[in-house]
């Protein structure tokens, strides 16, 4: 279930930067993302600190959080290609 809310929220924001927001929030919401990314990440912190299973079991774990992280990455930067790709054509640049 709360992977169709996220997908949702992420969908609302798209069609949000796409034809209802501001251009000035639009121009600025890099640096409200980069302080949000940093928030997630000292609270992922917080929660991996908390676990003292995980932490001593970070070398079994490593290849397979490394394969996903990597495959997240490598995925975000190919549907970014195919998004932006699309909105050139419509922008008819």
């Amino acid at each position: 279930m709360s992977v169709f809310f996220f997908l949702l929220a992420l969908l609302l924001g798209v069609y949000a930067g796409k034809t209802r927001a501001p251009r000035a929030l639009v121009n600025n919401s890099g640096k409200v993302l980069t302080t949000l990314i940093y928030a997630l990440l000292f609270v992922v912190g917080i929660e991996v600190g908390g676990h003292r299973e995980a932490l001593a079991n970070l070398k079994e774990i490593g290849l397979q959080s490394t394969a996903i992280c990597a495959g997240s990455v490598l995925g975000s930067g190919l549907l970014s290609r195919l998004v932006a790709g699309r909105g050139d054509k419509e922008d008819g640049a």
